[in-house]
């Protein structure tokens, strides 16, 4: 176990092929193999000891450097840098070198690292790197190299927009690095890459949220937002059919909002696009109770056909890297299609 794995390294590699006459004093192979195969089984089999548990998920992802979309967790049996921890930890007086985190991600290639700069370049590396949700950490690490920015200035009001049509995301550069609208840290420009990411995926101009599975991710969106207005309007018996509705949707947006605060919006914006996709009148109704993100009349436009599907899609990636409080509210209101984006990544990658 040497190169990457153990502080400034001058090893050298030594073949011994004779076991009876090893070249290398004191050198037990058969040690370190049993010692190698321990650990890879834990990982495998998910019987870490709970008291290395945290020190294992500090261990940044590994990355295989000749194979690009080869990307193993901290969790993962395939992680050279995660085995090499557990072996030091288990056996702490048969080493004496330190355990180093694995590479950092790349993201600074292409328009990205012009965008970026250096330290925000880092910075994004680095929560990348940290994120419990590693598919999707690495399915926005690859395609990150592939984005492309537009100079223009925004319309007043915007600080991040990407369109569909040229595949270029214009974003304020001032807004890189900020936590707004709930999104968590570089929620602006991993909101934005997803979109990106989505119709890169996808094909002849449809984002792969829409197109997979036969449009499931979207009607699943949709069934999920409806279950929770139905379970509303039950517990509303009093009035007509718009005072019950209006009523729900305000009960539940109340009842969003104090699940997580500011954690929630990303709910909400979902809610306003499934309740939008059962009833337009209803979408647009529950943004007036809610913290949704999206103006009246967005969802559903002719000129944005497949919202409801991105705006999900972009909402739980960002989720996922950068906001792990609402991924799990996310997954508490919408569990059908929490799970589903799960084995669209899953697949992605």
């Amino acid at each position: 176990m040497c190169g990457a794995n153990h502080a400034d390294c001058d090893c050298e590699v030594i073949p011994s092929w004779d076991r009876k006459n090893p070249k290398i004093e004191g050198y037990d192979d058969k040690a370190y193999e049993r010692r190698f195969m321990e650990a890879r089984r834990m990982l495998e089999n998910h019987t870490v000891p709970k008291e290395l548990m945290d020190g294992l998920l500090r261990i940044k992802p590994y990355r295989e450097p000749k194979h690009k979309k080869s990307w193993y967790g901290p969790e993962d049996p395939n992680n050279v840098n995660a085995i090499t921890y557990l072996m030091r930890h288990l056996h702490p007086d048969e080493y004496t070198d330190v355990v180093l985190e694995a590479p950092d991600f790349d993201i600074a290639k292409g328009d990205i690292g012009k965008l970026l700069g250096e330290d925000h370049a880092k910075n994004l590396n680095e929560l990348l790197g940290k994120t419990k949700n590693h598919e999707a950490a690495k399915l926005w690490a690859f395609y990150a190299s592939k984005f492309k920015f537009d100079n223009k200035p925004l319309k007043s009001g915007r600080v991040a927009h990407f369109n569909p049509g040229t595949g270029l995301i214009s974003i304020d550069p001032d807004m890189v690095g900020m936590n707004r609208l709930g999104h968590g840290q570089y929620g602006v420009i991993l909101h934005e890459g997803s979109h990106a990411i989505d119709y890169l995926l996808g094909k002849d101009n449809v984002p792969y949220s829409e197109s997979y599975s036969g449009g499931r991710y979207r009607a699943t969106l949709t069934g999920d937002a409806v279950k929770l207005l139905t379970s509303k309007m039950e517990n509303r018996q009093e009035g007509d059919y718009l005072e019950r509705v209006s009523g729900a949707l305000s009960d539940l947006a109340a009842d969003v909002y104090a699940a997580g605060g500011e954690h929630t919006l990303a709910v909400h914006d979902m809610l306003q696009a499934g309740i939008n996709d059962y009833m337009a009148e209803l979408g647009d109704l529950y943004k007036q109770h809610s913290k949704a993100g999206h103006a009246t009349g967005y969802y559903g436009s002719k000129n944005r056909p497949y919202a409801q599907s991105l705006e999900a899609f972009a909402e739980m990636m960002t989720a996922q890297i950068s906001d792990e409080e609402s991924w799990t509210i996310i997954q508490r209101y919408f569990p059908d299609a929490a799970s589903l984006f799960l084995e669209m990544i899953k697949d992605a990658n």
